[in-house]
């Protein structure tokens, strides 16, 4: 069976838990040049009564597979590893 290419598509499905008036309609992830995207969609009527939709479109996130953690109790930012080597 071939691969099946995702290239400039997307799909959206209903917002099933939507917790409030403001939580988007549809959510969805979609492809554009190789870019994976992640997108919500409201559905809305403007002051002529005309209906329409808003989409908003973020880059897709990804985890990282491991990253250093930084930072220590008190927020500093620093890797861990060098807090404790600090003169202070």
């Amino acid at each position: 069976m071939a691969d099946y290419d995702n290239k400039n598509r997307g799909v959206a499905f209903l917002n099933d838990k939507k917790g409030n008036t403001n939580a988007p309609d549809f959510k969805g992830t979609g492809n554009y040049d190789g870019v994976d995207f992640e997108f919500a969609v409201w559905n809305k009527t403007a002051k002529d009564g005309k209906e329409f939709m808003s989409f908003t479109f973020q880059k897709k996130y990804e985890k990282a597979a491991h990253q250093p953690q930084t930072g220590d109790k008190n927020g500093n930012g620093l890797p861990v590893s060098d807090v404790d080597s600090l003169p202070f």
